[in-house]
C-alpha cells in the first residue's frame, strides 16, 4: 500500500487523515487475505515540523492495522537548514534513515531520499531532484546482493517521468538508478509529490519499468476530498504475485 503525501498543516489534518486513510486501510488489511504493509511516499508535513509527532501516532499499526515505513519528501526538509543532511536530521529522528531496503517474499524493497535540499531562497528553489554519487553506489551495492530474477520496488518522493537527461539537474542519477533497476526481473518505482496519479512507462537497456505517480492522501492540500486531478483522497494497492506485480 502507497501513500502519497499526507502534508498536514495542522492537527486537524492529522485527525482527518486517522479517520479516513488509516481507518480505510486498517479495514481493507483487515479484509485482505494476504499480509499486507504500507510505506508513505513523502511530505508527511507541510513544512510544520512540530507536527511529526501527530503524524507518527497516526502512522502507528493501531491506526492503520499494518507496519508503516516512511520515505522523506520536500517538504520534510527543515528549510532553516543549510545542508541537506542537516535538513533531513529531524525526520530521520523521528522516522528512521533516509535510505534503506527490506525483503518481502520475492519482493525487494527500497526507500530512498531523491530530494536534494540546496537552501534556495524560496520553498520551490531550495531542492531538486535525484540522488548523490553516493547515494548510488549504495544502491549499486545493496542492489548486488538481490537475486536477478526478483521483483525490485524502488520508492522515493519526486518523479523521474519527464526526463532523466545527466545533465538535467532536475534528475541528477536517476538515470543511474533506472540503468540498475533494469537488471532485474521486474522493476517498479512508488512516487508521490504532485498530487495527481500518473502512469509512467521507462525502456531503459530492453527492458521497461514502471514509474507510479500517487495521488495524495490529503488530496487537494485538505481543501475537500479530491486530489488535484479529480480523483478521490486516497493510496495505492498493489498486489505482488511471486516477482511481479499483475496488472
Amino acid at each position: 500500500i502507497c501513500i502519497g503525501d499526507p502534508q498536514i498543516n495542522e492537527a486537524a489534518h492529522a485527525v482527518r487523515f486517522k479517520r479516513e486513510a488509516a481507518k480505510d486501510i486498517r479495514e481493507y488489511s483487515a479484509s485482505a487475505d494476504i499480509p499486507c504493509y504500507a510505506i508513505h511516499l513523502g511530505d508527511l508535513v507541510n513544512n510544520k515540523w512540530a507536527l511529526y509527532s501527530n503524524m507518527v501516532v497516526a502512522l502507528q499499526p493501531e491506526q492503520t492495522g499494518i507496519p508503516v515505513f516512511s520515505t522523506i519528501g520536500n517538504h520534510d526538509h527543515l528549510q532553516t537548514e543549510t545542508s541537506d543532511d542537516k535538513a533531513a536530521a529531524n525526520f530521520e529522528s523521528q522516522f528512521g534513515p533516509r535510505n534503506y531496503s527490506f525483503n518481502r517474499g520475492n519482493a525487494h524493497i527500497v526507500s530512498m531520499d531523491n530530494v536534494f535540499y540546496v537552501g534556495g531562497s524560496t520553498p520551490s528553489s531550495n531542492y531538486k531532484g535525484g540522488i548523490t554519487d553516493q547515494q548510488l553506489e549504495w544502491l549499486r551495492q545493496d542492489l548486488s546482493h538481490v537475486a536477478k530474477d526478483k521483483l525490485v520496488i524502488f520508492c522515493a518522493h519526486m518523479p523521474f517521468r519527464g526526463g532523466t537527461s545527466e545533465t538535467d539537474e532536475s534528475h541528477m542519477n536517476h538515470a543511474g538508478v533506472l540503468d540498475l533497476l533494469s537488471e532485474f526481473a521486474e522493476a517498479h518505482i512508488m512516487i508521490g509529490h504532485t498530487h495527481y496519479q500518473q502512469k509512467y512507462i521507462h525502456t531503459r537497456n530492453g527492458k521497461k519499468i514502471f514509474e507510479h505517480i500517487h495521488g495524495a492522501a490529503c488530496g487537494a492540500w485538505w481543501t475537500s476530498t479530491l486530489c488535484a486531478d479529480g480523483t478521490p483522497n486516497g493510496y495505492g494497492v498493489y498486489e505482488i504475485s511471486g516477482s511481479t506485480v499483475p496488472n
